[in-house]
């Protein structure tokens, strides 16, 4: 038996990286861990509490893009890494991804900023760092075929209301 289903292709633009995500986890771990085992001998730091918090809460926050090439959909996912809030548009209700590039005072390289431009004129930005530009282009080849499609479609179904003879 031959598996028939095509597997999505998604691409991905994540807010933090694996690396960055399990440093800030060490480090508030390590934080709560020693404060609240010198709590017993009464030596302990609000202040370090409150960073311990902060770095825990850096490392389970959730800001991510899915983009499924193979649904045409843009998933956002958002919030604490276990509970995540889910929000997906149709490429059918995005008008264009547009690219800027910029470059930033004292860093080296070129960044670059994807805006999210909805039908109903609301702007998304997208990500806002170093980004892999070859990744974009996918989506927004893939948003371009959806919109040419749907003007295809306008334009057929005008075309037979024309030709139509009315009586």
């Amino acid at each position: 038996m031959e598996n028939n289903r095509q597997k999505d292709k998604i691409i991905k633009f994540i807010a933090l990286k694996i690396w960055m995500r399990i440093s800030a986890l060490f480090i508030g771990g390590a934080i709560f861990y020693l404060n609240l085992s010198a709590m017993k001998d009464g030596q302990y730091s609000i202040i370090a509490l409150i960073f311990g918090a902060l770095f825990l809460a850096a490392g389970l926050f959730e800001s991510s893009w899915y983009f499924n090439i193979t649904k045409s959909q843009a998933v956002q996912k958002t919030g604490l890494f276990f509970f995540p809030k889910t929000k997906t548009i149709n490429f059918s209700a995005i008008h264009s991804i547009e690219v800027y590039t910029f470059k930033r005072p004292m860093r080296l390289g070129t960044f670059t900023e994807v805006k999210m431009i909805l039908l109903d004129g609301k702007t998304i930005v997208i990500d806002s760092d170093k980004t892999k530009l070859e990744e974009i282009t996918e989506v927004q080849d893939a948003i371009r075929l959806q919109n040419h499609k749907k003007a295809e479609d306008f334009f057929n179904a005008d075309a037979a209301d024309i030709l139509t003879p009315k009586k």
